[in-house]
């Protein structure tokens, strides 16, 4: 893994670029309000405020888990033979839940974007990988070399 250093760089810059740009974009283009705007709790400053509009979907849990499926993904394929390469899956799957229930309770997202948050995270986090370890297109003419 050493050695692969910068192409494992690149491949998480490229995962969290993927994450970026649906996550991040969706709040431009969907005004949900978060559930404290909500609450009559909540002053008319922070309900009026532009945060208060950005609930869709939770960015947090989505970095959280384009983060540690990507490393866990990478161990797993770094180290096929390993008996606990499961437990990166397990692992990465608490802190997204984890992260998830943290951003409920505060109030910051509904539980549809939380589950959109994390499934658009693990699906970068394992698919971006997966695409470069695998050859999926046969398509030689187009080639990224990194050395």
């Amino acid at each position: 893994m050493r050695s692969d250093f910068l192409k494992l760089s690149f491949l998480y810059v490229e995962a969290l670029s993927t994450t970026g740009l649906l996550g991040y974009s969706a709040t431009y283009f969907v005004d949900q309000y978060r559930p404290y705007a909500y609450s009559p709790g909540t002053s008319m400053a922070q309900k009026e405020s532009q945060n208060a509009k950005n609930s869709f979907y939770a960015g947090h849990v989505e970095i959280v888990a384009v983060s540690s499926f990507f490393l866990a993904t990478v161990y797993a394929d770094y180290h096929p033979h390993s008996k606990i390469k499961w437990l990166g899956y397990v692992l990465s799957s608490a802190a997204t839940l984890g992260m998830g229930y943290m951003r409920l309770e505060a109030g910051m997202h509904f539980p549809s974007d939380i589950l959109l948050g994390a499934a658009t995270g693990t699906l970068s986090g394992i698919l971006i990988p997966y695409f470069h370890n695998h050859k999926v297109v046969k398509n030689n003419s187009l080639k990224i070399v990194v050395d």
